[in-house]
């Protein structure tokens, strides 16, 4: 069971630090093509409580379960993670899937810190 993680506001830009340097090492632990936020975060408008809502998307393997497991272990930061092979990903862009539709239209793809 992972540790209730939750927002306090006012460490909102030590926060994005920590996200950005985590994202970055997630990058290359996870080999992730892709990083979108979305819901809160990416609409600006966070609430204590909230958690920092991610599509990853790189060459995991196993069932969901065992992928969002495996990201949580690397970080004690809010994060919760949906996680997707290219493949998946781009069926569902595909198909229409309205997570996926929502997360093109409102999410915010996050770059490498040395972009």
């Amino acid at each position: 069971m992972h540790p209730v993680r939750s927002i306090d506001l006012e460490c909102l830009p030590e926060l994005r630090d920590a996200l950005t340097s985590w994202l970055d090492r997630a990058r290359a632990t996870f080999r992730l093509d892709r990083a979108y936020l979305f819901g809160s975060f990416a609409r600006g408008n966070p609430h204590e409580g909230s958690d920092i809502d991610l599509v990853l998307i790189g060459p995991f393997r196993g069932k969901m379960p065992y992928r969002i497991t495996s990201v949580l272990l690397t970080t004690d930061l809010p994060v919760q993670p949906l996680c997707y092979t290219p493949e998946e990903w781009e069926a569902m862009v595909r198909e229409g899937n309205p997570l996926a539709l929502e997360v093109m239209r409102t999410g915010v793809q996050l770059r490498a810190a040395a972009d």
